[in-house]
């Protein structure tokens, strides 16, 4: 059996001001968090790109502010 690996990195960029007024005030700690809540739904969206017979797993989310 061949196993292929494809590490994939997406970086988004936003600015405060952009996002929604919840988000605004947030913390980069508590931003994370909610990103890392909604996990299953961005790997069920990958995996409709990649292919339904790939594994996604998403296994680390960075949050920084610049």
């Amino acid at each position: 059996m061949i196993k292929i690996k494809s590490i994939i990195e997406i970086t988004g960029v936003l600015a405060r001001a952009e996002l929604k007024p919840e988000f605004e005030k947030m913390s980069l700690r508590e931003l994370r968090k909610d990103i890392l809540n909604h996990v299953p739904e961005f790997e069920y969206n990958i995996q409709g790109v990649v292919g339904r017979q790939n594994k996604v797993r998403i296994k680390k989310v960075v949050v920084t502010e610049e």
